[in-house]
């Protein structure tokens, strides 16, 4: 589960709280590693995968819309931009005021 956690970038508590809802809309299993019982796997189960491929389908034809729309230059000229912002909400651009320490920093790389 911390692996997870770590994976999303929530809080341990936070990540066995989706799983657990997860598990009661019968979407992901949760199983005890036969090596040590402290680890749990997390898997996809079939209504699981079904739902995902929906979405994943639903996320691809949303960016090909985008897509046919932007020039070829544009995607990198938007990809430039959102790292710029990301930065400069991180506080990395010089002069700029260190981030409100009630949100968690999440490192952009270039």
């Amino acid at each position: 589960m911390s692996a997870l956690a770590g994976h999303l970038g929530v809080p341990l508590s936070t990540a066995t709280s989706l799983v657990k809802r997860l598990v009661q809309k019968e979407l992901v299993d949760r199983t005890p590693s036969a090596e040590d019982q402290r680890i749990m796997h997390v898997d996809l189960t079939a209504e699981g995968e079904k739902l995902a491929l929906q979405a994943k389908a639903v996320m691809e034809s949303m960016f090909a819309r985008v897509r046919a729309e932007l020039t070829p230059e544009e995607p990198q000229q938007f990809l430039s931009l959102a790292v710029k912002v990301g930065k400069a909400l991180q506080g990395k651009e010089s002069g700029k005021a260190a981030p409100d320490p009630k949100f968690r920093k999440i490192a952009i790389d270039d």
